[in-house]
C-alpha cells in the first residue's frame, strides 16, 4: 500500500469550506519518490486567501533528499528550500529579496514528514506497522519528532459496497491525529488539526464545480467526516474522537435528540439532549 498518486481533499472548519488540497505521489522503480501537496486556503466570503505548496524528494528507502515549501499567505509570503549534503540539512529561507541559511545535523532516522507517512503505508498490511524518530518541520524551520502507526483496519460504507480501510494515527506536538486510507491509497479524511479543520477525500470534477460556484451544499460524506459539530441554534458545539466516529443530525428542530455521535461499528454512541424545559420555552 502506498499513497495515491493523486488525491484530492475538500478542507472544512467547523462551520464552512476552508479549501481544498491537492496531493501528488510518484515513487520510481529505482526507489526514488517525489511527494507533493499543494493546499488553497479560503477566505470567509469564499475568495482564495492564500496556499502552501510543499514538495519533497526522498531516494531508496525514503531515505531523505530535499524538499521545496513555498508559503503564500496573508500573514507574509516565504520560500524555504532544504536538501540534504555531507550528513547534514542545508536549509535556505528567502523572505523579501533576503536570504537567510541555516544548517542542522541529520540524526539517525531521519525521514521527512510526508517520507515518513508513505514508509508507514507501505507497511500497513502487517501488524505494528509504524515509524517514530526525527523530522523537520519545514513551515517553523525546526527539528521535530513523530510518531506515526497503522491503529486498525476498518471496512467502512461506501458507494457500491464497503471500502477496505487503515486508520493512521499521527502523533506531532504531544497530540495525536488520525486519517483514514483506502487500501488503494486514496485519503477519505483527515484530521488536520487548527480548531476542527478536517480535509474530506473528493474528486478533481467536485473541487472544479466548487470552484465554479456550483458545487452546492455539503455532501453526506463531508457532513460524517466533519470534526466538530456547531449548533448555532443550541449554542453548543462538539468535536469528534476522531475519524471512526461520525455524526447524526436531529430529525427535527423540536426533536430532544439534538446529535447523536457514533462510532462506525454502531455499537457505540453519545447523544446530547436538550432539557425539556428549553423545548417547552420553543413552544
Amino acid at each position: 500500500m502506498t499513497p495515491a498518486r493523486e488525491d484530492w481533499l475538500l478542507l472544512w472548519s467547523p462551520e464552512r469550506r476552508a479549501g481544498w488540497r491537492h496531493g501528488q505521489a510518484r515513487v520510481e522503480d529505482s526507489g526514488k519518490a517525489i511527494f507533493e501537496e499543494e493546499t488553497t486556503f479560503l477566505a470567509p466570503d469564499g475568495r482564495t486567501e492564500g496556499t502552501v505548496r510543499l514538495v519533497e524528494e526522498s531516494g531508496p528507502g525514503f531515505a531523505p533528499l530535499s524538499f521545496l515549501l513555498v508559503e503564500d499567505l496573508p500573514g507574509g509570503s516565504f520560500t524555504r528550500i532544504g536538501r540534504v549534503a555531507g550528513g547534514r540539512l542545508l536549509v535556505e529561507t528567502f523572505v523579501g529579496g533576503e536570504k537567510t541559511a541555516q544548517e542542522f545535523p541529520l540524526p539517525d532516522g531521519f525521514r521527512l514528514p510526508l517520507a515518513a507517512r508513505a514508509a508507514v503505508l507501505r507497511d500497513a498490511g502487517r501488524d505494528g506497522a509504524s515509524w517514530k524518530g526525527p523530522t523537520f518541520d519545514t513551515r517553523a524551520c525546526a527539528p521535530a519528532a513523530a510518531a506515526l502507526r497503522v491503529v486498525r483496519a476498518e471496512r467502512v460504507p461506501g458507494e457500491g459496497g464497503p471500502v477496505e480501510t487503515v486508520v493512521l494515527s499521527r502523533e506531532e506536538g504531544g497530540r495525536a491525529l488520525e486519517e483514514r486510507v483506502a487500501r488503494d491509497g486514496r485519503t477519505l479524511a483527515a484530521d488536520l488539526g487548527g480548531a476542527g479543520l478536517v480535509g474530506v477525500g473528493t474528486t478533481k470534477a467536485r473541487i472544479d464545480a466548487f470552484r465554479a460556484g456550483t458545487a452546492g451544499d455539503a455532501d453526506e460524506d463531508e457532513r460524517k467526516a466533519r470534526m466538530v459539530f456547531v449548533s448555532p441554534e443550541d449554542g453548543f458545539r462538539v468535536r469528534k474522537p476522531g475519524v471512526s466516529w461520525e455524526f447524526a443530525a436531529p430529525p427535527s428542530r423540536e426533536a430532544r435528540e439534538r446529535l447523536v455521535v457514533r462510532d462506525l461499528t454502531g455499537l457505540v454512541a453519545v447523544s446530547v439532549i436538550v432539557p425539556i424545559y428549553q423545548l417547552v420555552g420553543q413552544v
